[in-house]
């Protein structure tokens, strides 16, 4: 008997929301490591890691690799080390023992890329949470209203947010009331563009100004509750002075 096609369905639509949702947090810490233009560095040996100021630091940090074919540097991979030492993370990328390094060394050997480098920047364990919070947690819309001929908005906090310590960002919508241009609207598509299902993956540079273009929340307060609970805090900012 063969498995119902609804099951297998299921598990696939899964994983491959899992794999989009793992591509997605990696295109944004890839996009940090861009726009701060740091360069990359040739892996040659063991001492890179072994050095003071990689051993202990929390670091957003990047693997890239080049082939015999093309010079110019691609992501293998982009992670966020808040947990874990940057130089405990970058030796596990380099070992071949390690399952992150079993796959380079796979890669190097088998699909020819000729050198592997990496590249990191430093930060804080503050920086770090804020980082991850930004990356894990979505939005949370706030419900507001004008009286009439009034000039103070009121604001409803949901219900259900922590009577405990934490991390919390605010942020407002911009309106974009500008409408589109007849020329853009109806400008013809160009065939030379055009391809043939074929589905091009956007460089980080690319994505990162698409991002900046189509970004509807933008950050105004981050802050953290240490003597007053979150739910204090956010009551704090959201009431009418």
């Amino acid at each position: 008997d063969e498995m119902p096609t609804t099951k297998r369905t299921l598990k696939i639509k899964q994983e491959s929301s899992e794999d989009t949702q793992r591509r997605d947090v990696m295109q944004n810490i890839m996009q940090i490591l861009e726009s701060v233009q740091l360069k990359w560095e040739l892996f040659q040996s063991w001492t890179d890691f072994s050095r003071l100021h990689l051993s202990n630091k929390l670091a957003i940090f990047g693997i890239g690799y080049n082939t015999r074919w093309k010079e110019d540097i691609r992501y293998h991979y982009a992670e966020i080390s808040s947990q874990v030492p940057l130089g405990k993370r970058l030796r596990e990328y380099f070992n071949s023992e390690k399952p992150e390094g079993r796959v380079i060394m796979t890669r190097v050997q088998k699909m020819n890329w000729k050198n592997v480098y990496y590249k990191f920047l430093e930060i804080t364990i503050s920086e770090a949470r804020c980082l991850e919070l930004h990356m894990e947690i979505d939005w949370i819309p706030i419900a507001h209203s004008k009286p009439t001929g009034g000039n103070v908005v009121q604001y409803l906090l949901p219900g259900g947010i922590p009577k405990s310590p934490g991390l919390y960002a605010i942020g407002y919508e911009e309106c974009h009331e500008k409408p589109p241009s007849p020329l853009t609207e109806h400008r013809p598509a160009d065939p030379s563009t055009e391809t043939s299902g074929e589905l091009e993956v956007p460089s980080p540079r690319a994505s990162l100004r698409l991002d900046v273009e189509s970004a509807r929340i933008i950050y105004c307060y981050l802050g953290i509750a240490e003597v007053r609970t979150l739910q204090q805090c956010l009551f704090l900012h959201f009431q009418a002075n």
